[in-house]
């Protein structure tokens, strides 16, 4: 990794696994009014405390853009590519966890992944709705199922209790996606034989499923946050314990109105191009909880992308500026931190606010490397 300390105070190199969890201030299924209790900035450097870095070793491995980022006791697991990656708290890479293709311990393509509930195994969703399991210490395969699930596709894989794990599943197959009357539920709990249990979250609108992210995110000790509905609505928190209302996510009159897909079209996939074009925040996604905050992005007018922090009671939002390549997400959150992937190659300025820190304070890609993680720690006080 190449990085210009031009303002090396502004980074700091060391990694921690943090199992605690604090709590967000605004838990317990209280709603946040995101748009009334947050101001605007365009220039975030008052607004972060920390930034860490962890660069990716690139001997081994070359990675792209990386959909998924979970944390491990021993370092992290990647998606990319549909194949995961693992590697060291030092950014060492350690291993594969398989790979596609049709052998044994192979699969096509991979959804999602998370870490069991004892920290021991890396689980991977396939895109046939499989469930496998590799061992974090050496990326062996320790076990493979096919699941009851059949005509769709689940796109998040989450704990649930003791054994069980959780699918989530957008909408129902296309025959029915435009039926709200059908009754479907968005979760469905398997065993660990892979056969369906019971299942949660009645749809009550279509649910737009962006494939290039999973609608849930790690958080700290191995909780994962799942935010999935179109506009204003509850996110919920999965902890090993089963499911729990974390907060209500409020755009007010500004959100996506209620079963907008469903106006004038007797198909909701012929109006996503409305969805993102019209002037309302809609598809709150990649919620994660690190401190006393919660953090969610959520696109507006014209698929511009947006970023709240929110304690509850005051917050920030800034916007992601369009520029080369994708806006920068946040893919897991610590008890103090949200980790990024960021992978720009060769970038010396920026509009966007957020990247416009990271190349301020030295980082600055060249292509032959791997793309980096990094750690932010934000404040609203500073």
């Amino acid at each position: 990794l190449t990085v210009q300390l031009s303002l090396a105070k502004l980074f700091t190199f060391r990694w921690q696994f943090t199992a605690g969890c604090k709590t967000f201030g605004g838990s317990n299924g209280e709603t946040l009014k995101l748009l009334e209790t947050t101001t605007v900035v365009r220039d975030l450097s008052g607004n972060i405390i920390n930034i860490e870095v962890v660069p990716l070793t690139s001997d081994s491995v070359l990675l792209g853009n990386v959909s998924k980022l979970v944390i491990t006791p021993s370092g992290y697991a990647l998606l990319h590519g549909g194949e995961a990656f693992g590697f060291g708290e030092d950014g060492s890479f350690l291993h594969r966890f398989g790979r596609a293709g049709r052998g044994p311990g192979e699969y096509r393509s991979l959804n999602d992944i998370c870490v069991s509930q004892s920290g021991e195994s890396l689980l991977c969703l396939t895109s046939m709705n499989e469930v496998i399991s590799y061992s974090l210490d050496d990326g062996s395969l320790e076990w493979k199922t096919r699941t009851d699930l059949q005509g769709n596709t689940a796109a998040a894989l989450l704990p649930w209790k003791e054994d069980s794990l959780a699918l989530f599943v957008a909408n129902p197959v296309m025959a029915d996606v435009g039926d709200l009357d059908k009754e479907f539920n968005c979760l469905k709990i398997i065993d660990s034989e892979g056969k369906i249990t019971h299942e949660k979250l009645l749809r009550t609108d279509f649910n737009v499923s962006m494939g290039f992210m999973s609608p849930s995110m790690q958080n700290a000790g191995n909780t994962y946050v799942l935010s999935y509905l179109p506009a204003s609505g509850p996110c919920y928190l999965f902890d090993g314990r089963g499911m729990s209302e974390l907060c209500t996510l409020d755009f007010g009159k500004d959100a996506l109105p209620d079963k907008f897909a469903f106006k004038g079209y007797s198909d909701p996939w012929m109006s996503v191009g409305d969805i993102f074009e019209k002037p309302y925040y809609k598809c709150p996604s990649t919620v994660g909880v690190f401190g006393d905050f919660i953090f969610c992005t959520a696109f507006f007018e014209n698929s511009t992308v947006w970023n709240f922090i929110s304690d509850g009671r005051k917050g920030i939002r800034w916007q992601s500026v369009p520029e080369q390549g994708q806006p920068i997400w946040p893919l897991a959150a610590d008890g103090k931190y949200l980790y990024y992937v960021y992978g720009d190659y060769g970038k010396t300025d920026s509009d966007d606010p957020l990247k416009r820190q990271f190349i301020e304070g030295g980082l600055v890609l060249q292509p032959e490397e791997n793309p980096v993680i990094v750690k932010v720690e934000y404040g609203l006080n500073k």
